[in-house]
Parts: structure tokens; sequence; C-alpha cells
């Protein structure tokens, strides 16, 4: 499929993909996209999102009171912090990525 895809790009079309898999998108993108709530937020090349801007997320949970310290506790995060209804967790600019443990 991502060889379809680049394909058609080479083609000179234009190729819209709609992904939650972040890895799929570096692997077949060359500039995304990222949608909040019907919005765009940010835009430019994977190299330029990555790149750019705090790293942080917000989690929702049951219990702030027990996740803040797990959270703040795994290696690369700054600060885990109650904010506006949800976690806000700061991540350093050398953090890897947590989904993958490394």
């Amino acid at each position: 499929m991502r060889r379809l895809v680049r394909e058609l790009v080479e083609e000179g079309r234009t190729v819209l993909l709609s992904s939650h898999l972040l890895d799929e998108v570096e692997k077949t993108c060359d500039v995304a996209a990222i949608v909040d709530q019907g919005r765009i937020v940010a835009q430019g090349t994977i190299a330029e999102l990555v790149s750019g801007g705090p790293r942080a997320i917000d989690i929702v949970c049951h219990s702030a009171v027990t996740a803040i310290p797990v959270l703040a506790a795994i290696p690369g995060v700054l600060c885990a912090a109650d904010h506006a209804g949800a976690i806000r967790v700061s991540l350093s600019p050398e953090a890897g990525c947590l989904a993958s443990g490394s």
C-alpha cells in the first residue's frame, strides 16, 4: 500500500491519508497535519513537527491522584500535573516514545 501511495505522488497526484498510526504516517507522508476536534493545530514536514514546540500530552483518567506520581516517575517526563480536567504530561526533548517503552 505504501508503494502505491508513493507511486501516485510521483505521478504528481495529491494523496490524503488519515491515520492515528504515527509510525505509518512517518513512513508514508512527506507533509502531515495534526487535527484536533476538526481544526488543524500543526502542519509541516515530519521533521518540522517532531523538532519544534513543547512536547506535552493531556491524559484523562479516573484517578489523577494515583496516575500523576506514576507518570512523573517515567524517564523523560519533566512534569505531570493537573491541567483543565486532565493530566498534562510534559516531556523532555530527549524523551523517546512512551508507547514503545524506549
